[in-house]
Order: C-alpha cells, then structure tokens, then sequence
C-alpha cells in the first residue's frame, strides 16, 4: 500500500469512528441539539457520500471494481450502524437511513464515474 493509500486509510477509519460516535449518542442529545428530524436524517447522505469518497481514496485509482467495494463497503457500514444504534437507549433502527446512506455512497461513486469518464474522454 502506497503512503498516500495509508493515510487515505487512515482518515477513512477515523471518519467511521467519528460516525459511529455520533450514532451512538442517546436521541435525547441529539435533539438538545436543537436538530429537526428531517434535518437529521438529510444529513445521512452527505455523510455517506463522504464515506464512499474517502474509501474509494484509500482504494486508490477509480474502477468499476473499486466503485462496487466502495459501494459495500459504505452500505455494510451503514447497515452495522443501524444495527447499533438499536442498541441505544431512544434510537431505533431505520431502513429509511438506510435508504439514505446508501443514496449518499451512490451519488459519491456515480460522481466519481461520471468525473472519470469525463477526463479520459477529452
């Protein structure tokens, strides 16, 4: 793995803890926060495009393959989270997040196909 991959790496698992500590919050916190719910849920799929661009860095050079493990990768980190905020007192588990994390990593990797094939294309 080449030093810039390790620190793509690198900023890729520090981004998923981060997720997964803001998953793990009880609701109450969040909505102390003064958050509406749609607003909430709206931001899954920012959250989630950044996710699927920070793997397909780590991944290295864009392909087809590396967008399809980018893809699983975010949605399989989605699914685990959803699964542990269950866990937590006052979250529940939501296929609409889901939905919506997995709506974030497929704009990002479409992104980066469209991106992509506009460059070798000029």
């Amino acid at each position: 793995m080449r030093i810039a991959q390790r620190s793509w790496l690198g900023i890729t698992l520090l981004y998923m803890a981060y997720v997964t500590y803001l998953s793990t919050l009880p609701g109450d916190t969040v909505s102390k926060w003064g958050l509406q719910e749609l607003l909430t849920n709206l931001m899954h799929v920012p959250m989630y495009s950044a996710l699927a661009f920070f793997v397909l860095k780590t991944l290295g050079k864009f392909s087809v393959s590396t967008g399809i493990i980018a893809f699983m990768v975010s949605v399989s980190y989605g699914i685990l989270n959803e699964y542990l905020q269950a866990q937590i007192p006052s979250r529940t588990f939501s296929i609409g997040d889901m939905f919506l994390n997995t709506l974030g990593a497929t704009l990002m990797i479409l992104c980066f196909f469209y991106i992509t094939k506009t460059c070798i294309d000029t």
